[in-house]
């Protein structure tokens, strides 16, 4: 007998942004839609989670790069599989000048060194996680962190953040 699985969209001030699909087993008998009330102080704005074409990515790059030193240090950026006529993309949030590049990167190698895929990578750092108080990969690189996550030395913080994506790795390639 196949396991139902139904698709979970949360919502963010006005924006779809994590998609999920979930077992029914996983579901715990609780309404299906749960309001969450997330101040737009405490997470990455909608606009880091947009996927941007090859000619956006380029002109937002060279817009940011007039302000001043961009994620230069970055080999390449982060590309994913997507649905549109380019077949590819660009996630907005690698031009934020708040991005913690270092850890970054090693989530990056992290993934390729477990040969997982970058779309999984990305669908961790969409993904809301319990450990992370609820928030998102991204808001993490972004700097958004809860009072707890934000109590934590730098190298806790990123330790326990690669501690989750290891998790994470596991469940998807196992």
């Amino acid at each position: 007998m196949a396991l139902q699985r139904y698709k979970l969209i949360f919502v963010v001030h006005g924006e779809p942004f994590v998609f999920k699909t979930v077992p029914v087993a996983a579901y715990d008998g609780g309404a299906m839609t749960k309001r969450v009330n997330i101040s737009p102080f405490d997470c990455a704005p909608p606009t880091s989670y947009r996927v941007l074409d090859a000619t956006e990515f380029e002109s937002l790059l060279a817009e940011r790069e007039k302000q001043g030193p961009v994620t230069s240090d970055l080999p390449a950026p982060l590309i994913i599989s997507t649905r549109s006529p380019q077949g590819s993309g660009y996630p907005a949030f690698q031009l934020d000048a708040r991005l913690n590049l270092a850890v970054f990167l090693k989530l990056r190698q992290l993934y390729a060194a477990r040969g997982a895929s970058e779309t999984f990578l990305w669908d961790f750092l969409r993904t809301i996680h319990g450990p992370l108080d609820r928030t998102t990969g991204i808001d993490f690189l972004l700097g958004f962190y809860s009072p707890a996550i934000a109590a934590m030395c730098d190298s806790e913080r990123e330790e326990h953040f690669l501690e989750l994506a290891e998790l994470d790795i596991w469940a998807v390639l196992s």
